[in-house]
């Protein structure tokens, strides 16, 4: 028997959700204000996911790692941590 991952045991499994085209707009704001990397923009974004659909999915992280132009598993890193 094997025990999975502890970071699979907080991650949200939930339909696929439709990215209104204002939260992206928002994101891009939110990038624009850290003109040193994307990255650093990573806890804004999960901010604005979490703020718009009330939890951090697995679509989730994949949209803000893709946004701050990371791997998932940076932001998987994260939302374990906090």
């Amino acid at each position: 028997m094997t025990t999975p991952s502890l970071a699979h045991e907080h991650i949200i499994e939930a339909p696929h959700v439709e990215i209104p085209a204002e939260m992206d707009a928002q994101a891009e704001k939110i990038i624009a204000r850290y003109p040193d990397g994307r990255r650093s923009a990573s806890m804004p974004l999960l901010y604005l996911w979490q703020e718009a659909f009330g939890f951090i999915s697995n679509q989730g992280i994949h949209w803000v790692a893709e946004k701050a132009q990371v791997r998932p598993i940076n932001i998987l890193e994260l939302v374990t941590f906090y």
